[in-house]
């Protein structure tokens, strides 16, 4: 069993003494307080880095081919908030440096490596240090590498980040949702993540 250190709709960040790759396709057994048998999700590694003691930590975006197992994470994402408002954190002090914010806001991405290419519109709905979920028009499919922009008051410049596509599936008609996993976070851009996700909490209408 390994410690889960951070959950939200796109993914999961844990800690394990396995040896696991970029890319490795895990199948997960997630025990959560608002389900009494265990939830199956399958997902994939998106980065790995070096944990405490012998252990490694790992990022993995979840491949959700159903509505109740997005159900189940979106609850319990909930009750985790809920009781790290209460009691300071459900996953200890590791929890609070990860918060994530459910606040729509406007982001530029293109294809990695297309420096030609000019930049699209997409909408973010969910955004946390390990990743995000946003809307677009068209459909991308999944494991493509993405570079995102983000631009907003708080910030001096733009936010350039990385990050492959989880999944991908129609939300309405002409509106494709995705979810999508950072790549080669920096302590600095995980840093500047969190700023961007308290500022906006700051801001969320009440």
């Amino acid at each position: 069993m390994s410690p889960l250190r951070d959950l939200s709709a796109s993914g999961a960040r844990f800690v394990s003494e396995e040896g696991f790759a970029v890319g490795d396709e895990l199948d997960l057994q997630l025990l959560l307080p608002v389900s009494k048998d265990p939830l199956l999700v399958r997902g994939k590694v998106a980065w790995v880095k070096p944990g405490p003691m012998a252990l490694r930590e790992y990022g993995v975006a979840f491949e959700l081919a159903d509505e109740r197992s997005r159900q189940l994470i979106a609850e319990a994402v909930a009750h985790f908030t809920k009781k790290s408002q209460e009691a300071g954190g459900p996953m200890g002090a590791e929890r609070r440096q990860f918060p994530r914010v459910y606040q729509t806001f406007e982001v530029q991405y293109r294809l990695a490596g297309q420096l030609g290419q000019g930049w699209k519109t997409a909408m973010v709905v969910n955004l946390s240090a390990s990743g995000m979920r946003f809307h677009a028009q068209e459909g991308i499919e999944a494991d493509t590498t993405l570079e995102v922009q983000l631009a907003l008051p708080n910030l001096k410049e733009p936010l350039v980040l990385f990050g492959a596509v989880a999944w991908c599936r129609l939300k309405a008609p002409g509106v494709m949702e995705h979810g999508l996993a950072f790549q080669d976070l920096t302590p600095e851009r995980q840093s500047k993540i969190d700023d961007l996700v308290r500022f906006l909490r700051m801001n969320v209408k009440q």
